[in-house]
């Protein structure tokens, strides 16, 4: 049987393989678990994106355990816009002032960082 039609498929392995996932466009944004409903009707299993309403259906991959395909899309284009994971580009320097910033590439995003720093991964609680 095809663990996406499979009933006793876990809740939780599914929404793990959903945020993980980099096949569609939730991939890569801070979805929290909390923000995802997994329900199984039509003997297939669903995945709802709760604050959008975005909905996927859950498909079996080759290779890897699922893919998911976008049925509904619900208004997760205005979430993105407003939740998206801030990518800020290279350092920029205020045409009036000269401050230097890094603002972000999103599209429609105002978002400026004043961390001129290219490493994001930094530890900023060493001591």
């Amino acid at each position: 049987m095809l663990k996406s039609a499979d009933p006793n498929t876990s809740t939780k392995e599914i929404r793990t393989a959903f945020i993980n996932a980099t096949d569609h466009e939730l991939s890569g944004q801070n979805v929290e678990p909390s923000d995802l409903q997994i329900d199984f009707e039509h003997d297939q299993w669903w995945v709802t994106h709760k604050p959008s309403g975005a909905q996927w259906s859950v498909n079996d991959a080759e290779p890897g355990d699922f893919c998911f395909e976008q049925v509904t899309e619900g208004d997760l284009e205005d979430w993105l816009d407003e939740n998206h994971v801030h990518v800020y580009g290279p350092v920029e320097h205020a045409r009036i002032t000269g401050n230097p910033h890094r603002k972000c590439q999103h599209p429609g995003c105002r978002q400026v960082s004043l961390d001129l720093d290219d490493d994001d991964c930094e530890e900023d609680d060493e001591e």
